[in-house]
């Protein structure tokens, strides 16, 4: 279990306890606002990766996490992606559009698994906040750019959400037990996704484990990799889905796999290619990012020939009144990566 207990220690101990709304203490040393400071997938961000952010992008480099949540506070709804729209902070009507990924359905079905396991989340518990379920569309919310929701979904794979878990930002201390109580369960239930949809592990002929091959279930973008053992991991719902094996873009495998109702635990696939096809994959420059194939949408490019996701030069687009980073699962192992303002450091679980 990964815990990384606060994204952004400085603007902690600037902020105050008690204060809800939250503004002092959202920004770092620097003065950014640490969830607009990712690589974003519609828009080339442009201000300068700050180390914390760097920090955890080299995180996600050394990692294969699968199934994350980032707690933060402010209002209760669990908050799915994307955060970003095209176009969103140059078109008001696109504000507070819904903004579907192609895995809408399991997202939408993590985001219910939380909220109906919570205490109170299901009821939007907070005044002035009301959400269908006590979940929400991120960029129906309304929109942000350079989230790590986002990020870590389309340049790693990561299935991550957002958890609202307070409607103080800062809440006093006597708080702390009841919101830990709050979520416990939540967190509980939220953990045992980890172990859904299928998994296996692809190699070749020669023994060698099959690392960087794209693994696409449907039409399902951004397609994502296997890691460095040829281990893969796709969290689905029930239902019969076609799984293919490319390098890069280029189909060399495929298969049907069936995800049934009530399943104690992810299908198993193992793969096994040929010797000729190692010997193919050489001629492939193939890195561990998740990939677009088939639609027009592909990260932003900056205006100097670098997308968004080069981590240089990027651009914010940063609101003090918006809000403001992780559950993952590393081979076979569950990891839970949490960044949150307040509700942890206190508490050790």
């Amino acid at each position: 279990v990964h815990i990384m207990p606060s994204m952004n220690p400085d603007g902690y101990e600037r902020s105050f306890e008690g204060d809800c709304n939250g503004i002092t203490g959202r920004f770092n040393a620097n003065n950014y606002d640490l969830n607009r400071n990712f690589p974003d997938l519609f828009e080339c961000n442009r201000d300068p990766i700050q180390p914390e952010t760097q920090a955890v992008i080299d995180w996600l480099d050394k990692n294969t996490f699968v199934l994350s949540a980032n707690l933060h506070g402010g209002t209760v709804v669990a908050n799915y992606p994307y955060d970003s729209n095209p176009k969103s902070s140059h078109n008001a009507n696109l504000f507070s559009s819904y903004s579907a990924t192609l895995d809408d359905d399991i997202f939408k079905h993590m985001a219910r698994n939380y909220s109906f396991s919570h205490r109170t989340m299901r009821s939007s518990p907070c005044d002035e906040d009301t959400f269908n379920d006590g979940i929400t569309n991120g960029a129906q919310w309304y929109a942000v750019s350079g989230g790590m929701q986002d990020f870590n979904y389309w340049r790693y794979g990561c299935m991550e959400i957002t958890l609202e878990v307070s409607c103080c930002k800062y809440p006093a201390i006597g708080e702390l037990k009841t919101l830990w109580e709050d979520n416990k369960r939540a967190l509980l239930s939220y953990l045992k996704l980890a172990n859904t949809g299928v998994k296996g592990q692809i190699s070749y002929a020669n023994g060698m484990p099959a690392e960087n091959i794209t693994v696409r279930i449907d039409s399902r973008e951004p397609y994502f990799k296997t890691n460095k053992y040829g281990e893969f991991y796709r969290l689905l719902l029930p239902g019969t889905y076609k799984l293919s094996l490319l390098f890069e873009c280029d189909l060399i495998y495929e298969t049907e796999i069936q995800i049934k109702e009530a399943a104690s635990s992810a299908v198993r696939l193992d793969i096994i290619l040929s010797f000729n096809l190692y010997n193919k994959s050489l001629t492939y420059n193939l890195d561990r990012y998740a990939l677009f194939c088939s639609r027009s949408l592909k990260p932003a490019e900056c205006s100097s020939g670098k997308t968004s996701s080069s981590i240089a030069d990027m651009s914010t687009m940063i609101d003090p009144n918006n809000r403001s980073s992780k559950l993952n699962f590393n081979r076979l192992v569950v990891i839970v990566l949490i960044s949150m303002s307040a509700l942890i450091k206190r508490i050790i679980f």
